[in-house]
């Protein structure tokens, strides 16, 4: 409310406060002539008086209407990498903006929102992470995080108005939206993300317990979306962006030519968070045999291979040969004398190693192979 608005309420009140009753108190007098008429002075309050009162009630009422419009009733996070928490009144009026990271900050600059309606607010925001960046092709998932009031409606509401945004850039959006519980302010206090973020991280935790909520903490929304699966309790639209990988079908065939195969009966990928980077973790059979790697996502390196399974053991070559080469000169043995092998190719301690089981005669042989060197890092022998 205006303070023009405000002041003429005032003085309106004020006015029909005091009755206008000099016309019955001269009627009166006129009765009473001749009479004494003994009365007391009662003093008017003065006009400064009256205009301090009349000042004082103002203000009490401004503070009241004031109060009420920063009184915070609601908050929305947008996560991306950025994250930025919008406080909003019973009106849905902007109160306060505040950027939660270094990115965040570089989103909001100098802007203020103060008084703004959320959906200016949000379109200034998303507009602002667009230009720098953080939302792009190959990073289209945004999370909106709702606490409050008709959450529900908000979070649809919401969700519409981010995919208008994105089609009128000419990209898709990946939304995902929930209502905070709460459940996560500790962990997202001690990490420095939202409680909406935390709150999302401990869903994909829950959902694979080989993730810790530390290691997970720092990845993008887009990250998360693409290693959360169902829950009831997000509401999804779109697909999070996969363009900043090789993709499922190179992966696949980078494995089958290290495998030297030129097909498989079956095979399963996903995408999955392993050492600091996303992988490609792909299985599959080929002539009795089960054959695991695991490639980065973005490079198409293989960062772990391996084989097993007693079927028909499969010819190797290259490294994986020569690593058999080399466990077999120490051991003592042929290519004829052993049966069973088995090869795995991973990271340990920095470097890359095989680790190689075989059996021969009554005994099981274990080996762990420089990748580069070929150098014997350890081996085992034991009765089978």
């Amino acid at each position: 409310m205006q303070r023009k608005k405000l002041e003429n309420k005032v003085a309106g009140a004020y006015a029909g406060l005091a009755p206008d009753v000099l016309d019955s108190v001269l009627a009166d007098m006129d009765e009473r002539k001749g009479a004494v008429i003994i009365m007391q002075e009662k003093r008017r309050p003065s006009a400064l008086r009256r205009a301090a009162a009349m000042a004082a009630a103002f203000l009490l009422l401004a503070a009241g209407v004031w109060g009420s419009q920063r009184s915070v009733r609601s908050t929305v996070t947008l996560d991306v990498n950025p994250g930025i928490e919008i406080r909003m009144n019973q009106r849905e009026r902007v109160v306060d903006v505040i950027p939660l990271n270094d990115d965040a900050r570089t989103v909001t600059a100098d802007m203020d929102f103060s008084g703004s309606s959320l959906e200016v607010t949000v379109n200034a925001l998303i507009g602002s992470m667009l230009r720098h960046g953080y939302l792009s092709a190959d990073a289209n998932s945004i999370l909106i995080s709702v606490d409050g009031k008709n959450s529900a409606e908000l979070q649809q509401r919401l969700s519409a108005e981010v995919e208008a945004i994105f089609a009128d850039s000419e990209l898709s959006a990946a939304v995902l939206t929930q209502t905070v519980d709460h459940s996560a302010d500790a962990l997202a206090r001690s990490h420095g993300i939202s409680s909406g973020k935390a709150q999302l991280i401990e869903k994909v935790v829950a959902q694979n317990s080989l993730h810790s909520f530390e290691e997970l903490a720092g990845l993008s929304i887009n990250e998360l979306n693409l290693l959360l699966g169902e829950d009831s309790a997000i509401i999804s639209t779109g697909s999070a962006s996969t363009t900043a990988y090789v993709g499922e079908e190179a992966a696949l065939a980078t494995a089958l030519q290290h495998a030297g195969l030129d097909g498989v009966e079956r095979h399963q990928c996903e995408l999955d968070w392993e050492n600091g980077r996303m992988v490609y973790e792909l299985e599959f059979r080929h002539d009795g045999r089960e054959y695991d790697y695991e490639i980065d996502a973005a490079s198409g390196e293989i960062l772990k291979a391996g084989q097993e399974g007693r079927g028909t053991d499969a010819a190797i070559t290259g490294s994986e040969a020569d690593a058999k080469a080399a466990a077999l000169q120490h051991a003592g043995l042929s290519e004829a004398d052993i049966r069973d092998f088995d090869w795995e190719l991973e990271q340990k301690g920095g470097r890359r190693v095989y680790e190689l089981d075989f059996e021969s005669g009554a005994y099981e042989y274990e080996y762990l192979i420089d990748a580069e060197s070929f150098e014997v890092l350890r081996h085992h022998k034991e009765r089978d």
